[in-house]
């Protein structure tokens, strides 16, 4: 992966005060070259793709998601195997997300997959530079995200949109970035609050290496412009004034003259 990467996952988590390490996911054709990463473990209990995640960016292991060890409901999103017929005609989550097995095949029909097709999934502190990710995961808050997301936009603006399916945020982040190569930011689901143990205030994005790279460029940019992290708060009944970029207050004078 080479030691930029990882030296930006440090200064970006650093920068920001992430609770967490920043991610690295890659998706392995071969569990027997899975297998050659130094220190991966291979949970015997049958763990979510979400826990697995958490043990990567709050305990800082390497931790390996083979289908087999899997549950089918998280396996067949990020390719591992193909989607079990009662998750695709709806009737798994009817009466339980949904009020009738037609809206549950609709719900389920929304959901981005990985289509290629994968014998294992790694994840790890992208900071330790255990390979080179497919994506990058960070979870923060919606204050760090609005930073990061306006730095992927300083320089070459793109025009972003995210999706909210109503179900697994694997697949609104994980699924929908490896498919279209786009940051996805989701709103985490219940899986990810009762089993990884994601924060109440914590949304996800999953990126690409090169997206990530050019949002911790960018945040210098955006520091330097007078906007960093943490945000200075004015008050409610403060003047906001002295807080303005000099052409905010320019544009303000002129229409007060």
């Amino acid at each position: 992966m080479g030691a930029t990467l990882a030296a930006k996952a440090i200064n970006l988590k650093r920068r920001l005060s992430l609770r967490g390490n920043l991610v690295a996911m890659k998706f392995y054709e071969e569990r027997s070259e899975a297998a050659q990463v130094a220190g991966v473990r291979w949970p015997k209990a049958r763990l979510t793709t979400c826990q697995r995640i958490t043990q990567a960016r709050l305990y800082g292991v390497t931790v390996a998601a083979p289908m087999e060890d899997l549950p089918p409901f998280c396996s067949y999103i990020t390719g591992l195997r193909d989607i079990p017929d009662t998750i695709a005609d709806g009737s798994l989550v009817t009466g339980i997300w949904c009020q009738n097995q037609e809206d549950a095949r609709k719900r389920q029909n929304a959901f981005p997959l990985v289509s290629d097709r994968f014998e294992a999934v790694l994840v790890a502190p992208l900071a330790r530079d255990k390979f080179q990710p497919d994506l990058v995961l960070v979870y923060a808050t919606p204050a760090h995200m609005m930073l990061l997301l306006n730095g992927l936009q300083y320089k070459d603006y793109e025009f972003l949109e995210f999706i909210h399916t109503g179900g697994s945020s694997c697949a609104t982040s994980v699924a929908r970035c490896y498919s279209t190569g786009k940051p996805s930011l989701a709103i985490l689901d219940y899986g990810k609050r009762c089993y990884g143990h994601v924060a109440e205030d914590e949304i996800s994005l999953a990126l690409s290496p090169q997206y990530l790279e050019k949002a911790a460029e960018d945040l210098d940019f955006l520091a330097g412009a007078g906007l960093p992290h943490p945000i200075l708060f004015f008050g409610a009944q403060a003047d906001p004034t002295p807080g303005w970029p000099p052409t905010y207050i320019k544009l303000f004078e002129e229409e007060q003259s």
